[in-house]
């Protein structure tokens, strides 16, 4: 798949448009890379997101970043399954497409936040997908507005919205967002959340008096 705005290419697995997640081409978003870790700087390339999933499936020591969403996602039954049967299923992009300068917990810069948008644009054309997963709030706060949203699922403490972009044949990506792993508000209640977002069928939903419209963004 070629993209024109892209940096840092997507991973997408091999069932992603074939099987799906539970039956949904599921996309997740991250923030960013950083050039500094493992108390060293580094040259990331185009396929680094694509390498750092492919050593969490080798089971390679790195970023408890990757099991720690694979988990919420996946929740009970994917702790026993191998990680390749995740990672095979959805597709996951990181928003800013250049390095974030240091290490992790460095913000973006207004620049990297507003040159990240029209890569994000072609990924949600190209991807399609039926649910979007931002994680992060900070990410959250800075992607395109959303065309509407419905009433959040709440379970327990964790409480996460659902709103959507649509596309012009009709069709609409759900999104949600969460914080981040590293937040600790990154809750385990967040797994019964998680499913049922993906699960439930949002599209019976969209009448009033459950649906608050806004402007139409791009897509």
């Amino acid at each position: 798949m070629d993209f024109d705005q892209v940096f840092f290419l997507p991973h997408i697995g091999k069932e992603y448009f074939i099987s799906g997640f539970r039956g949904k081409r599921v996309l997740l978003i991250g923030e960013s890379h950083y050039t500094d870790w493992s108390v060293s700087t580094h040259n990331l390339e185009r396929t680094h997101t694509q390498e750092c999933i492919a050593e969490s499936v080798q089971g390679i020591r790195g970023s408890s970043f990757w099991n720690k969403v694979r988990y919420r996602l996946g929740g009970e039954e994917h702790r026993t399954k191998p990680a390749s049967e995740f990672w095979e299923a959805v597709a996951f992009y990181n928003f800013i497409q250049s390095p974030v300068t240091g290490a992790a917990r460095q913000r973006p810069t207004p620049t990297q936040w507003s040159d990240a948008l029209p890569a994000f644009q072609e990924v949600l054309t190209a991807l399609r997908p039926d649910r979007v997963w931002v994680i992060g709030r900070e990410l959250w706060n800075h992607m395109p507005r959303r065309e509407g949203q419905l009433k959040s699922i709440a379970v327990r403490e964790a409480v996460i919205p659902i709103e959507w972009y649509a596309f012009e044949d009709g069709h609409k990506a759900f999104v949600t967002s969460t914080a981040h792993p590293a937040s600790s508000h990154f809750y385990r209640s967040l797994e019964t959340a998680l499913q049922q977002f993906v699960d439930q069928d949002w599209a019976l939903d969209l009448s009033p008096p459950h649906v608050q419209t806004r402007e139409p963004g791009t897509v």
